[in-house]
């Protein structure tokens, strides 16, 4: 049998992206949907809407092997078997699937998030990044950009 641990950070009480929940609050919501259906003490996965979030990067940088929905936000950054998994997010047994694989193939999980941790150093390191964002900022000051945003000629 596959057992499995998991910490869940965050705040339990608020706004999620600036929205109230219309019933209280979010952490009692998501418990709420899924009750009856899980071990109270041991918490899966925490699923969220696809979209490209600071989070996935945050666990990119710690070495984590993540699956990620297959969105284009989402393969600006991750690239399927190199660097992460993408899937379909509205297929919950193969998402469950994707999960098991990774928690009974450990090396491959490893290797995964090496490769994730890698992508983060060497694409959005906050020096280069503050570098990139200097530089467009210079473009847009220096007046190149035409009224189509494109550079002009």
């Amino acid at each position: 049998a596959l057992k499995a641990h998991t910490l869940t950070v965050g705040y339990t009480q608020g706004t999620n992206y600036r929205k109230c929940c219309p019933e209280g609050e979010w952490k009692d919501c998501f418990l709420a949907d899924i009750e009856e259906r899980y071990d109270q003490r041991k918490v899966h996965v925490y699923l969220n809407y696809p979209r490209l979030e600071l989070g996935i990067l945050e666990a990119m940088s710690c070495g984590c092997a993540v699956v990620e929905s297959d969105t284009a936000p989402v393969r600006e950054v991750i690239e399927h078997e190199d660097n992460g998994l993408l899937i379909i997010f509205f297929d919950p047994e193969f998402f469950a699937r994707t999960i098991t694989s990774l928690l009974k193939d450990r090396k491959r999980a490893k290797a995964l998030g090496l490769a994730a941790r890698q992508t983060i150093r060497q694409h959005y390191e906050r020096n280069q990044c503050v570098q990139q964002h200097l530089a467009l900022i210079k473009i847009v000051a220096s007046g190149a950009l035409g009224r189509d945003n494109k550079p002009q000629s």
